[in-house]
């Protein structure tokens, strides 16, 4: 959408210039999809976004109004679990312990209203439960792990999070991080706290 705003200052250097277009068709790539915008004051608070993305979604998105009730972690999916990490050579039981994360939200009854593409998960637009507002932008870090879980399924899992540090702890996703790269910014609805979340491949900030 502002292409002016993602130039270099500088583009002097021949030997560079290559290189200097790729970058730059990356940030116009980047500013043409979603935007937003988020204020925070003693006299107004609000989140902006535009869900600019492929035109071929236009028609074909629906706003969800969800409530699942929680029913926990199956034996057959803990016991899946335990062969996928005995394949990968992993020891870290972070999955089995009785408080991490995948039980906590696995054993919570779901209520969230969520934008999204008919067919694809809920989470990779803009979203809310009973304690965040959620507003999702596309990243294109230079690598990606391929260990790490679909940004998607980390997504989704953020709508069962009541807690700015459980939804920290769902993106890190230890110990096989994230696929790919996501930006989150996330603003509490009981108190006037807003924060932006970068999810690298193997890094949140």
């Amino acid at each position: 959408m502002f292409p002016d705003l993602y130039a270099d200052d500088d583009d002097d250097d021949d030997a560079d210039a290559d290189d200097n277009d790729d970058d730059e068709e990356r940030r116009i790539e980047a500013a043409q999809h979603c935007t937003d915008v988020w204020v925070n004051t003693s006299k107004r608070r609000f989140g902006a976004h535009n869900e600019d993305w492929l035109n071929e979604c236009a028609d074909k998105c629906a706003i969800l109004n969800v409530e699942i009730k929680g029913e926990g972690i199956s034996e057959s999916s803990l016991e899946a679990a335990t062969r996928l990490m005995e394949q990968c050579g992993l020891t870290d039981d972070v999955i089995f312990a009785d408080d991490a994360i995948q039980k906590k939200l696995a054993s919570r009854n779901e209520r969230f209203i969520s934008y999204c593409v008919v067919g694809e998960l809920p989470g990779l637009m803009f979203h809310m439960n009973e304690h965040f507002v959620f507003t999702i932008n596309s990243m294109w870090p230079q690598h990606v792990n391929e260990n790490g879980v679909p940004v998607a399924v980390l997504l989704r899992a953020v709508l069962l999070c009541e807690t700015i540090d459980e939804i920290v702890e769902v993106m890190a996703n230890e110990p096989f991080g994230c696929f790919y790269g996501i930006n989150i910014n996330i603003a509490s609805t009981k108190t006037t706290d807003m924060w932006s979340l970068e999810v690298y491949s193997e890094e949140v900030c």
